[in-house]
């Protein structure tokens, strides 16, 4: 690995903060230190939302001296906390409700976020989860949780907590659902090389029943042997997931997917 001069003078600061004034000499140290650094993440995410919590109840204290309406106060701060970050005031936002939520409401969660057995990314799936409850119901999350973050992945941590919100308040789970599924809708995002990512929001009952069908038609079109692709001239064979792609493709637009337009410059 090549490091500039003043990158190299950058890396051995840190490296002296960290203690860790040599490189490592075997694979054994880097994977300690991997652990090691892993931890120490999560716990300056602990330290970043306590100072965002701390932020949040400064603001209010001296908006609140200037005479500023309580509706009012706070107003642009997740705008501020993502210019800080260096992010969007989008990602501001889930960084000011993850502080506020873990400070307020949750604090075993914060507490495994400071001591390194939680993760960020983990800590956002929680509160997210939790969002909709009164902050009573989010404590007694936080109580039901508490130390069982060992070997979760985010979504299997999310599943976990969600089981545990929709259990404590199963009317409000009604209405969160009915909520979701008025906000059904299909967007586009764009992919790399002309390529697009269409998305469809619709209940887990009909995206199971989709992807079912599609699975079984493709398997069908492999089993018949006739999987020739019919924008290629040269008959190219497609695989399961392009003759998905394909069915999906024609069962919403009526046709063939058209050939991909090439262009030849002489």
């Amino acid at each position: 690995m090549t490091v500039s001069r003043t990158g190299a003078a950058r890396m051995a600061q840190v490296r002296a903060m960290l203690d860790m004034l040599e490189p490592s000499d075997s694979s054994e140290q880097c994977i300690d230190r991997l652990q090691t650094l892993a931890r120490l993440k999560a716990r300056i995410a602990a330290l970043e939302a306590e100072e965002i919590a701390d932020l949040e109840q400064h603001r209010h204290e001296e908006e609140a001296a200037r005479g500023v309406p309580k509706s009012k106060r706070g107003h642009g701060l997740a705008a501020e906390i993502g210019l800080a970050r260096g992010q969007s005031p989008a990602r501001g936002a889930r960084c000011l409700q993850v502080a506020t939520v873990l400070s307020q409401d949750m604090p075993k969660t914060f507490n495994a976020l400071a001591l390194g057995q939680l993760d960020e990314e983990r800590a956002q799936a929680v509160v997210k989860e939790v969002s909709w409850l009164t902050p009573e119901h989010r404590t007694a999350v936080d109580a039901l949780i508490a130390g069982q973050f060992e070997g979760l992945g985010p979504r299997k941590l999310a599943g976990k907590v969600r089981a545990h919100a929709e259990r404590l308040d199963q009317h409000g789970a009604l209405e969160r659902n009915e909520i979701a599924y008025s906000e059904r809708r299909v967007t586009v995002r764009p992919a790399a090389y002309g390529m697009a990512w269409v998305t469809a929001l619709v209940s887990t009952q009909q995206a199971v029943g989709i992807l079912a069908t599609l699975t079984r038609d493709a398997n069908s079109v492999v089993n018949s042997g006739e999987t020739a692709d019919p924008t290629d001239s040269t008959g190219q064979p497609r695989n399961h997931g392009q003759i998905m792609a394909d069915l999906f493709v024609q069962r919403v637009n009526g046709h063939v997917p058209a050939a991909v337009p090439a262009e030849v410059q002489v």
